[in-house]
Order: C-alpha cells, then structure tokens, then sequence
C-alpha cells in the first residue's frame, strides 16, 4: 500500500510539473520519498490554485489584446455623371427647393467624390473602464481631378472623447457612456435618399444610456454657430450668432422619442425680409424654439418575418422649425412651425430580391419671404430600390422615385420622376448593406414647368424638362 501511495503521489507531482511548466508556474522540485500523504495534499492543492489563477491572467491577457488600442473606419463615393450629350452631368433632385438631399433617390443621381477618415483611439485600464478618442475628416470635390486644391473642402467633424463603465458609475448609470467634444450626434438617415431625419451634430457634452424604467435615454447639450451677421440699423459685421440645444432621448421596447428645446440669444437682431421692397413688413427671426420627434419600430418589413421598418412623426416651432436640427441655420421666423411624417422600411424578400422603400410628407408654415411676407411650403417624396441578384458578385439594382412640391411664396407647385438602372460588382449580393459596391448606372428623368424654372440654373444642358445621365460610381464604408 505504501509503495502505491508513493506512486499515486509520483504521479501527482509529476502531472502538476508539466501543468505548471504549460503555464508558466515555477516549481521546487521535491523528493517524492520525504513527504507524508498530508504534506502531497497540501502541495497538490497549492499548485492547482497556483495554475488556476496563471490561466486565469493568461486569459485575461489575451480578451485584452483583444482589444484594439486603435481603430480605423471609413466611408467614400466617388463617381462621374455625364449627359446624353456629352456634357458634365448634373443631379437631378439634390439641391432643389425641397433640400439638399436626393428626394427621388440617390441612385444614379451623385457625381460628388466625398469621403470620411475616422480614427479611433482606444484606453483600457485595468478596473476595466475605457476611454475613446475619435477624429474624423470629412472631404468633399465636384472636380474630376486628381488634384483638386481650389475646389474642395476638409473639415474635422469629429474630434471628441467618450468614457465608459466607470467604477464610479452605478445603479441607472452602471452602463452609461459619457462623452465631450465636437462630433455627429443623434443621426438617422433614409439610406436611399440620403434624408437625414436627426442630426443633431454640434460640439457638446451629454451622457448616453442611462437606464430608466423599462428603457435608456441620452441627455445632450449641443452648441453650433449661424456665423457672423450686421445686426439691423448697424454696418458693423461683428455679432457671432451662435445656437445652443438641449436635447433629450428615450428609448423603450419598438419606441423611439426625442424632446429639444433652443436657443439663441443674438438671431432675434436678424430680421427676415430685409432685401425686399417693402420694408415695413420686417419680420423677426426666432431666438428660441423646440421639436419633438416619435418613431415606432414595425416588426419586420411591415409586418413580414424578415427585414425592418419604421414610420415616424416630427413637429417644431421657432428655430426647431429646422426639423432634426441642433437649431437649424438661424433663418426661421420666431412664429415658423412645421411638421413631418414619413416611413421607411428594407427586406429581403427570397434569395434572389431585396427591396427598400420610403414615403415622407413635410409641411411648413409661416416661412417669410424677403418682402417679410409669410408663406407655407410644403412637399411629399417617394423613393423605391428593388435589388436583383444574378450571382455572389453581381447584381441589378433599380431605383424610382418621385417628389412634387407646392411653394405659395413663387405660387409654384414643382413635381420631378426619376428611374435609374445601375448593374453592381460587390463582394456579397447576399448582403443588401454590404460595401464596397462599383456601379454603372443610367438614369432617365423628367419634371414639369415649374421644377424646370426652379432649377434653370442647373438645367441648361436639359431641352424638354427631361433628361437622361449616365455614369459610374463605387461606394464604400467600414
């Protein structure tokens, strides 16, 4: 028995000096013959914790190398627009008296190279809280070139810092997120017409996800500038109209709700209606205002199994007027109200279609004119992406669109069509948001009288208020 008991114990040792040696736990070596039953226990029991706690800081090690220290993202498109004619072609929609963005669809219908470069450095400590700085530069060109120093931009839009899982943290705030600096906030976009719902972009602080009751909110104070302006009765050009926004965010279940409140103290020394004729009728542009926004969350695409949707309603007064806006661009009449509703949804219909679509109504009420005079503006828009997979790497994507409006201010009610057929390389048709994606497109589009007068400036190269482009594009992000 004692000759089995000394093997039991050889064996023992044995197999917890190899373990330690895998993990990189010293060991004494000991006479096997000089140690009592307890004494093995004791030792065995010793080396076991000592590997244990070993693994557990190797594993440990390695979740942190799994972490990045530093992040790179980045989105692009860049592509070319030509006419039937031959002459450089223009897009159709974007820049129309409904907005700059692309209310038709943006499908065949940008000839811009724009592009973000986002940088992300990444803190850890030990306690486990982190830290983030992010920087983004923006560039934008409409020139072909590759060099291009006299016609395009760089801004930073990003440069901020975020901190998490604080120790300090806890109860509603164990999880919150607490971040300052200039950055894109709050942003929520219709993808195919690239209308931007929220963008509350700014320089700020706030806090994100603090729990209360069955959902999270974010707190934001959001600051941006009008820029300089001559206050009425002055010829000096020396008051910096700035704007600031409190904006609130709570999120529970399939809702989404949104509160902001405005206010600039200096916009009320602008007047509307100081170019006109008629003087008199100055009107005064907000100095405050607020607007508030709800969306719901449809299960699936309307009701399907697969895919999302949503339908949405927003309303502002003053200088929320600018609907999604921290506070617009200053130009709203103190009394300006509008409103929006709207919906969007994309789905994969079966393994060979994907689809998204949007409708949007947007009404405006007591916009001044430069006579001083108020008016309302309003438009409606609706965008179609059918997408068809002819194998892994290459699709047809369709795109159709329409958008009419009716501005009392030059009693013209403008209504534009678009089609656009834009055979895809990509890596995975699979994946309707997979980037990158290389496109050759053909767009067809056509507009009445009143859209063709808005528009004159840009539609010279267009006879009969129709018009056929005809381009490449690729596009990017990760």
């Amino acid at each position: 028995m004692k000759k089995l008991g000394f093997g039991i114990a050889a064996l023992l040792l044995a197999s917890t000096v190899t373990m330690a040696a895998d993990t990189g736990v010293e060991s004494t070596p000991v006479a096997v013959t000089s140690i009592t039953m307890d004494q093995l226990d004791e030792m065995v029991t010793q080396r076991v914790e000592d590997i244990l706690t070993k693994n557990e800081e190797n594993k440990v090690g390695k979740e942190n190398d799994n972490k990045k220290s530093f992040e790179f993202h980045g989105y692009a498109r860049s592509g070319v627009i030509m006419d039937s004619e031959g002459h450089g072609g223009s897009s159709f929609d974007k820049w129309s008296p409904i907005g700059g963005f692309h209310p038709t669809g943006r499908l065949g219908n940008e000839g811009e190279t724009y592009g973000e470069l986002e940088f992300v450095k990444n803190i850890y400590m030990e306690n486990e809280s982190w830290a983030k700085f992010h920087a983004l530069l923006a560039y934008e060109s409409g020139n072909l070139n590759d060099w291009d120093s006299e016609n395009s931009d760089v801004h930073v839009r990003n440069a901020f810092v975020e901190m998490g899982n604080l120790p300090t943290f806890t109860g509603a705030f164990n999880d919150s997120v607490l971040w300052a600096g200039k950055r894109f906030y709050g942003r929520e976009d219709i993808h195919i017409t690239d209308d931007y719902l929220r963008d509350f972009s700014g320089t700020g602080i706030g806090i994100q996800n603090v729990k209360l009751g069955n959902g999270s909110s974010d707190l934001a104070f959001i600051g941006r500038d009008f820029g300089d302006f001559t206050p009425v009765g002055s010829s000096n050009l020396d008051i910096n109209s700035q704007v600031y926004t409190l904006d609130g965010r709570y999120k529970t279940g399939n809702w989404d709700l949104e509160l902001a409140g405005h206010i600039s103290a200096d916009n009320g020394d602008r007047e509307a209606g100081t170019t006109g004729p008629n003087q008199k009728n100055r009107k005064q542009l907000a100095e405050s205002g607020y607007q508030g926004y709800a969306g719901y969350n449809l299960p699936g695409y309307y009701g399907m199994d697969t895919g999302f949707s949503k339908i949405y309603g927003q309303a502002g007064y003053g200088l929320g007027a600018e609907l999604g806006r921290a506070g617009g661009f200053g130009n709203n009449y103190e009394d300006e109200t509008a409103w929006e509703i709207g919906t969007m949804g994309q789905n994969r219909i079966n393994n060979k279609w994907d689809i998204m679509t949007t409708v949007v109504y947007h009404n405006n009420m007591d916009t001044v004119n430069d006579d001083g005079e108020e008016y309302d503006f309003n438009y409606y828009n609706l965008a179609v992406r059918p997408v068809y997979k002819i194998n892994e790497n290459f699709e047809l994507q369709f795109e159709a669109g329409y958008a009419k409006y009716d501005n009392d201010n030059t009693d013209r009610q403008g209504g534009i069509s678009k089609l656009t057929f834009a055979p895809t390389f990509k890596l995975n048709t699979d994946d309707f948001w997979g980037r990158p994606e290389i496109r050759t497109f053909v767009t067809y589009a056509n507009w009445n009288d009143d859209y063709q007068d808005d528009m004159a400036s840009k539609f010279s190269d267009y006879d009969n208020q129709e018009g056929w482009n005809f381009g490449v594009q690729a596009e990017i992000w990760f």
